[in-house]
């Protein structure tokens, strides 16, 4: 292994999960995992994906272990795009009905990104040879770009509108977003590293997506703990428009419902 001792790699391996099942802790006993269900999930899948690529790593044949690797990546990959609808309701959605004037911006977003994720993902060339594992590599960078891409959209059409693109829902989408642009990043850097030796690569695009993993936890931790500011209370001169709209809405049932009477 180089330049590293096994046993930092193997805590560092280890960590991860660790951190995972506090963060559900934290979510529970703060009670957030009520108002964030599908990213509670998440995190519960994450961890143990973690668990069980080691495992298989060291207990699997080499090609069935990456058959298996694929597919635990593809099911956490789905897990996020959930939790990406799940940060767009809580955003564009509060109080259970879709701001009007973002739905159709939302659906232009989701087209668009789709199809740029995917025209990316057809035009990569495969690191493996293999071709049930070209496919799944196909299928994850489509999810990782189009992650990247809801979020970011996300963000941009929230502050465009005037929505608060601040609180949990917000922490948990920029860390999303920033988590799958790292992921495609080091996407890029396995495809550009020397061929010459691609263990030497794997070793450590793997172990800096460890520690970043571990990073990204921690991060998250630490910003869902606190409560999340209190509402801000509307303006006097806003108070008043909206007690006298409010007067001009019951003035005109009155009217609508003698009307109906007569």
């Amino acid at each position: 292994m180089p330049h590293i001792s096994i046993r930092l790699y193997l805590a560092i391996i280890w960590a991860c999960p660790i951190c995972d099942v506090l963060l559900i802790l934290m979510l529970f006993g703060r009670r957030r995992a009520a108002s964030f269900p599908v990213f509670t999930a998440s995190i519960g899948v994450d961890a143990i994906v973690s668990c069980a690529i080691p495992y298989c790593y060291v207990h699997l044949q080499h090609h069935t272990y990456w058959n298996v690797y694929f597919i635990l990546c593809i099911l956490d990959q789905t897990f996020s795009l959930v939790v990406v609808y799940e940060i767009a309701k809580h955003v564009f959605c509060p109080i259970g009905i879709w701001a009007r004037d973002v739905c159709k911006p939302l659906t232009v977003l989701l087209i668009a990104s789709a199809t740029v994720a995917c025209l990316l993902a057809c035009l990569i060339h495969p690191i493996n040879p293999d071709h049930f594992q070209a496919f799944m590599q196909r299928v994850r960078l489509f999810y990782v770009v189009l992650t990247v891409e809801l979020c970011l959209g996300m963000g941009i059409l929230s502050s465009a509108a005037g929505l608060p693109w601040r609180g949990h829902a917000a922490k948990i989408g920029q860390a999303w977003g920033f988590g799958a642009l790292f992921g495609l990043i080091t996407e890029m850097i396995a495809r550009i590293w020397p061929n010459s030796r691609p263990t030497h690569a794997f070793f450590w695009i793997n172990f800096i997506h460890l520690i970043f993993d571990l990073a990204w936890v921690i991060y998250l931790i630490v910003v869902l703990w606190p409560d999340e500011p209190a509402p801000q209370p509307l303006p006097d001169h806003m108070q008043k428009q909206m007690y006298t709209l409010q007067q001009q809405l019951e003035n005109d049932l009155t009217r609508i419902r003698s009307w109906k009477s007569t």
